[in-house]
């Protein structure tokens, strides 16, 4: 879509599925061409875009990346088929990873660009700070898996607005966040119902306040990382044996405050694998 040339795409409608069958490059006077079978199958084009059915439209952009996506967002900026188009990213799920790729385009403002047209972000691995995940947290509702390992930045504030914002979360890594406390990890007690597991890993400032709260509010918790935890005793591991019946997995290495009691205790938990 750069200079004189434009994507084409064949597509074919395999029993109501749309399906692309070759991307390539050509000039402008080269149709799109698409086929939907019916009792008259044939194949037909369209001159644009924007002519194309919304079924095909929306399998297109299914299908590019988001280099390829990033052009159509500025081709189609002042053109009719600018609707559809945003109608269409809404479709899509996107998982922001920790690769250079996503690195760079945060940087650059993309987490904007994405809460600005309501594209949902399902999965976010990617170091930020808590302006970002407040960002996050009121641009991404439908955020189910987070890992944000090793952010130091990461307070409580930033916690609460995920808890907050977030409903949908099922996962969320947050190791080695040393600033998290106890207000942080009741935030999610409260807000995170769906939450089925749990990295605070090295959360130092964490303690068995923090755990009771988790177990009494997350019920659905089926892994539970607190490695390194040392202020978690045997009164927040009896918490969780109590309060988390669906736990499966628990790692409690680390946690010097815990004795043999408490170990003792994690033991007797329903669990497949308890790491002490």
């Amino acid at each position: 879509m750069t200079n004189d040339k434009i994507i084409f795409i064949l597509i074919t409608l395999t029993q109501g599925n749309p399906k692309v069958l070759q991307v390539g490059i050509s000039v402008p006077i080269i149709p799109i061409l698409f086929e939907i079978p019916g009792i008259k199958s044939k194949i037909m084009t369209a001159k644009s875009f924007a002519n194309l059915p919304d079924t095909i439209f929306c399998i297109i952009i299914e299908y590019l990346d988001w280099y390829d996506v990033g052009k159509f967002d500025t081709a189609l900026l002042k053109r009719n088929a600018r609707s559809i188009y945003l109608d269409t990213l809404k479709l899509r799920k996107v998982k922001v990873g920790r690769n250079l790729f996503w690195s760079q385009a945060v940087e650059k403002g993309i987490l904007n660009w994405l809460v600005s047209r309501d594209i949902r972000v399902v999965s976010w691995d990617l170091q930020v700070d808590d302006t970002k995940l407040m960002t996050i947290a009121t641009g991404c509702p439908q955020l189910q898996s987070l890992n944000i390992r090793d952010c130091s930045e990461i307070t409580d504030k930033g916690i609460i607005a995920l808890a907050t914002g977030c409903p949908q979360l099922q996962s969320l890594i947050m190791s080695y966040c040393h600033n998290i406390t106890d207000e942080g990890i009741r935030a999610l007690a409260t807000g995170l119902p769906q939450l089925q597991s749990l990295e605070i890993s090295q959360c130092r400032n964490i303690t068995d306040e923090g755990i009771r709260a988790l177990a009494s509010g997350c019920a659905q918790l089926q892994s539970l990382n607190i490695t390194g935890c040392n202020n978690i005793t045997d009164e927040g591991i009896r918490a969780v044996a109590t309060g988390c019946p669906q736990l499966q997995s628990l790692k409690i290495s680390g946690c010097d405050n815990i004795t043999a009691g408490g170990r003792e205790i994690a033991k007797s938990i329903n669990s497949k694998k308890i790491i002490i």
